[in-house]
């Protein structure tokens, strides 16, 4: 499932060169609170992606973003099973709000993994977030993120995923 994650990102990003022709290519780094079905973990992020402002009045964003998470989020009292790390893919269309400042909507899809059971397993997410310049090509990003279930427990029960990230990218 990681492998097909991986190949779908790079032939998505491969494809939408020309529509990013003049784009701002861009990476970063940050943490998550991560609250998986009541149990709370964090996560470190790291992400590149590329993206460009648009419209008549260039007040509209549109970027797309691979990412990986790592980290130890429990899934259940029993603190072997945790999710320890995660890879994944988005779109981000934003509003520029001021100069410098845009709010977005992330809508994508990650796979985590689940050492104890062997496996990956990949859940759609969609957020909201807000970026801002910090200084020259430096910015910072807070989201707030929900995924509609992993099913790393069993086929009955879907963990949901609600996290909050705060990031800083440098932009080249």
């Amino acid at each position: 499932m990681l492998k097909k994650l991986l190949i779908t990102s790079v032939l998505l990003a491969l494809s939408t060169e020309i529509v990013f022709a003049k784009a701002t290519p861009y990476a970063g780094v940050g943490i998550g609170i991560h609250n998986t079905g009541g149990y709370t973990g964090l996560m470190e992020n790291t992400f590149v992606g590329i993206g460009k402002v648009v419209g008549e009045q260039q007040d509209y964003y549109f970027g797309q973003e691979i990412f990986a998470e790592f980290g130890s989020v429990p899934l259940s009292n029993n603190q072997a099973n945790r999710a320890k790390y995660g890879l994944g893919i988005s779109l981000i269309p934003g509003i520029i709000l001021y100069q410098d400042t845009m709010a977005y909507l992330r809508v994508g899809c990650e796979a985590l993994r689940y050492p104890v059971f062997h496996s990956t397993d990949a859940a759609p997410q969609i957020g909201l977030g807000m970026q801002t310049k910090l200084y020259k090509n430096w910015d910072v990003r807070g989201e707030f993120l929900h995924s509609f279930g992993y099913g790393a427990l069993d086929n009955l029960s879907r963990t949901k995923d609600n996290r909050l990230n705060v990031g800083f990218l440098y932009q080249f």
